[in-house]
């Protein structure tokens, strides 16, 4: 029962009715730019294709130069292939394409989805987020998101996220230089 109520508090239950009201405001708002952010980003993923000819395939296994004509028939451009703005798509690419210019504009037409100064661009809706987010915590009683996020995980405050963090970080880098070496 205690976790309920701590549940529900953390969620506003417990503010007086104008509080609420507000609160109550921003999550509806909230889950609108969230649907926005989403839809930006599968705009950006559908609409952002790489079209690679024969002689940029270096590298690239039979599976992937299948799935790549079939990508770029499908969008009307047979005889060529497309590297689609997806993660399913573009890791393979960047993990075997000898071509390092490709490589770089795949990269960056991915990690540029939603952040293209287009009407899909997220920017605008990242700032609003940030701001109602801030704006709900402290209605909630906290000084800023990381606490309110954070209070029923693990770590139970920023301090201690970052206490963990640095505690991890040695044996990561070791790893990866490991990784690196191999």
């Amino acid at each position: 029962a205690k976790l309920v109520y701590e549940s529900f508090a953390r969620d506003g239950a417990a503010l007086d009715d104008a509080k609420k009201a507000r609160t109550a405001e921003i999550n509806k708002r909230l889950a609108e730019l969230h649907t926005k952010f989403s839809n930006n980003v599968l705009h950006d993923e559908e609409s952002y294709v790489t079209y690679l000819t024969k002689e940029q395939l270096g590298g690239l296994p039979d599976s992937f130069v299948a799935a790549a004509a079939a990508g770029a028939k499908e969008r009307g451009k047979e005889g060529e292939y497309a590297v689609t703005n997806t993660r399913s798509s573009m890791d393979p690419f960047l993990t075997y394409s000898t071509d390092r210019g490709l490589r770089e504009k795949v990269w960056k037409t991915y990690y540029n989805r939603g952040d293209n100064g287009d009407e899909y661009d997220n920017n605008a809706v990242i700032a609003e987020i940030l701001k109602l987010r801030d704006e709900r915590v402290a209605l909630l009683g906290y000084d800023n998101y990381a606490q309110w996020r954070l209070e029923d995980r693990m770590a139970k405050t920023p301090e201690q996220a970052i206490k963990l963090m640095e505690a991890v970080w040695p044996a990561a880098v070791g790893r990866v230089k490991e990784e690196v070496a191999d």
